[in-house]
């Protein structure tokens, strides 16, 4: 599976969850943060090797992980709380682990720029457009490899387009949407052309 076949699979999934349970992965309606993501998995034809959990992602799935670094389209990212912090909650499993960080909920980069990231909370499927406690990201060794894209969309008359205008011009685009409970589309991310 590469990047945008696990963008796609992730969006997938999303349109199906209708709400949060722990331990649940999408298949059924319902799914967790880390569930999300091994869903979208799932989709794509690709096993989740291990233990349902954000933690254990963190440490065993992930290449590079790094505190507040730029983002990339299908990077994971983590929010974590150091030791002594309301909410601290590190399962015992990694209490001999170096990395003491409790990484308590994952989501997926959609889009680096602006910033595009979808998760499973309580309330369901979510989008943010704020990096805000998001501080860890890392890419999931199970996507095969990292592309990055990039849009220039230029007027019939040469101008280049900025974020939110519109053209006749007709473009070809892989065009991935995510979708709201209610079937309406809430997020489209456009492809236009690999770097």
């Amino acid at each position: 599976m590469d990047t945008m076949q696990f963008i796609a699979c992730v969006l997938q999934n999303a349109c199906r969850i209708r709400g949060y349970k722990l331990g649940h992965d999408g298949s059924d309606g319902y799914s967790d943060c880390i569930g999300l993501i091994i869903g979208a998995l799932a989709l794509g034809g690709v096993s989740w090797p291990g233990i349902n959990g954000t933690n254990y992602t963190a440490r065993y799935l992930v290449d590079g992980l790094r505190q507040n670094a730029d983002l990339k389209m299908g990077d994971l990212v983590f929010k974590a709380r150091l030791p002594g912090e309301k909410g601290y909650d590190l399962p015992p499993r990694y209490a001999d682990s170096p990395d003491q960080l409790d990484y308590y909920h994952v989501g997926v980069v959609l889009q680096a720029d602006p910033v595009r990231i979808v998760h499973c909370t309580a309330g369901g499927v979510r989008l943010d457009e704020k990096r805000g406690d998001w501080q860890y990201s890392a890419w999931l060794r199970l996507i095969k490899n990292q592309q990055t894209y990039a849009a220039t969309v230029t007027a019939e008359n040469g101008w280049a387009l900025g974020p939110g205008e519109r053209t006749a011009v007709p473009l070809t685009a892989l065009e991935l949407s995510l979708c709201s409970g209610a079937g309406n589309t809430d997020v489209r991310v456009m492809i236009l052309e690999e770097l």
